[in-house]
């Protein structure tokens, strides 16, 4: 205990294993100096391990506070992919200010400095004014001393990690707090090599030919193509539009003028679509134009949302539909019929005979099942799902020594493989639906045949 009556600080106790325990026993006997050294070994081993997100944090707490730091410890915070939170810290006249964030060793995020605010920042490359440290083993650490300390006043933590959990710290003091690396040994991970900036962004083709090419690609795979409708952008570089969607596959291409006034300027555009059922599509990349694709079952009302393009400035919004491939039994679910398609708009295939050679149902789980095959004809089998929550749904046939699968590329909803049969007059589906509640639909579609030994000449 201190004079004070306060229990020590920075000291944890940590639950060893009944191995732990025997190895302790055996070295308080005379003679055991090299058990001893693993006891030590065991117990460190079993503290790192039961090390917690909370305690980690405890622990450069403690630490800094015995440095003579005054130390802020805030709330944890819980972020997914994107998410954009503030610090603020308040600086006070002199000293130094340090910024600790820490998260599991696996978690991937920045912190940034920001002069702007932070709902506007967006993942991607970043401006000039914009800078910040990548974390390393779940950590980041940034200290300012004297008048720069004013530079973390705009501090932001951007999660890169499909989710995590951070906790922020904030010491102020005469000196900087101490680093991570004495305090948290466990996640020194040695000399991180520097990495350059990239060269300038790609230079763009005009407005009119971006366009005019996204239109030929719609045609070219048998699409329908609007006429762009133009959109002014407000202030934060924002347009929005309501639609009618009817039943269909749909892609909006969103082509900014990069012209705002008389300056020229580069855009991130992104765009989505939020349905009234609540789905929402999206395209968050970093390019000039931006593009999603979605399929309708039936008729839906829905949002364009435009932004990142130049502020003022104008925006082409590109409208093409697909009609769903008449192959597709009208009687399947409106679910099973939008994710099969999506697959092959996703593959250039955007049609299909008028009828499958054969069509099943299932629930979730794996299911094999066996269906007929002419010999020397060549198929394409689809499986999509017609409700729940659906995580994925994977398609593999296997026709004799040959197996086929799916490599993704059209969505998590549907799976999607072409094969021919060759002498074989049997093929074996192999459909693993994920999720919960879940069921799907699937068919085979004859697309080809050939007689038997007929050489294909490409």
């Amino acid at each position: 205990m201190l004079a004070d009556g306060r229990g020590p600080v920075g000291v944890y106790a940590h639950p060893m294993s009944q191995a732990a325990r025997t190895l302790a026993s055996a070295a308080r006997r005379p003679g055991a100096r090299g058990v001893a050294v693993g006891v030590a070994l065991v117990v460190s081993h079993a503290a790192a391990a039961s090390s917690t997100l909370g305690d980690d944090a405890r622990r450069v707490e403690n630490a800094w506070v015995q440095a003579s730091q005054s130390v802020t410890h805030m709330k944890p915070r819980f972020l997914v992919a994107g998410d954009v939170s503030p610090i603020v810290t308040r600086s006070v006249p002199g000293g130094c200010v340090t910024v600790g964030v820490i998260g599991a060793r696996t978690t991937d995020f920045t912190v940034e400095v920001f002069s702007g605010e932070a709902d506007l920042v967006k993942e991607g490359p970043r401006d000039e004014e914009v800078t910040g440290q990548q974390s390393i083993a779940g950590s980041v650490l940034i200290s300012r001393c004297g008048a720069d300390r004013r530079e973390l006043d705009g501090l932001v933590i951007r999660m890169k990690s499909p989710q995590g959990t951070v906790e922020v710290l904030v010491a102020r003091g005469v000196q900087p707090a101490p680093a991570f690396d004495g305090v948290l040994p466990e996640r020194t991970s040695g000399v991180t090599a520097q990495t350059e900036r990239p060269g300038a962004p790609p230079v763009v083709a005009p407005l009119p030919e971006r366009v005019d090419t996204a239109m030929r690609q719609i045609r070219e795979t048998g699409g329908q193509a609007e006429d762009p409708v133009e959109l002014p952008a407000n202030a934060e570089g924002g347009a929005r539009k309501g639609v009618v969607l009817e039943a269909g596959c749909h892609r909006f291409v969103a082509s900014p003028a990069l012209r705002a006034g008389d300056a020229i300027r580069p855009s991130d555009t992104d765009i989505e679509v939020r349905l009234a059922d609540g789905r929402v599509s999206r395209d968050r990349s970093f390019a000039t134009d931006a593009m999603v694709d979605l399929c309708l079952g039936e008729p839906e009302r829905g949002d364009v949302l435009i932004s990142g393009v130049p502020a003022r400035g104008g925006v082409s919004l590109l409208h093409g539909l697909w009609a769903i491939p008449r192959g597709i039994p009208k009687v399947w679910p409106s679910g099973a019929r939008a994710a099969i398609a999506h697959a092959l708009l996703h593959r250039r295939w955007p049609s299909l005979p008028d009828e499958p050679a054969w069509e099943g149902m299932g629930a979730g789980g794996s299911t094999v099942v066996s269906i007929s095959t002419e010999p020397g004809a060549c198929y394409i089998v689809a499986a999509g799902a017609t409700g729940g929550d659906v995580r994925a749904v994977r398609l593999g046939v296997r026709v004799g020594p040959r197996f086929a699968t799916d490599n993704g590329g059209g969505g998590l909803e549907a799976g999607l493989v072409s094969f021919c049969a060759g002498g074989e007059r049997e093929a074996r589906l192999e459909v693993d639906a994920i999720g919960a509640r879940i069921s799907w639909m699937a068919g085979a579609w004859k697309v080809a045949s050939n007689p038997l030994g007929m050489e294909v000449l490409p």
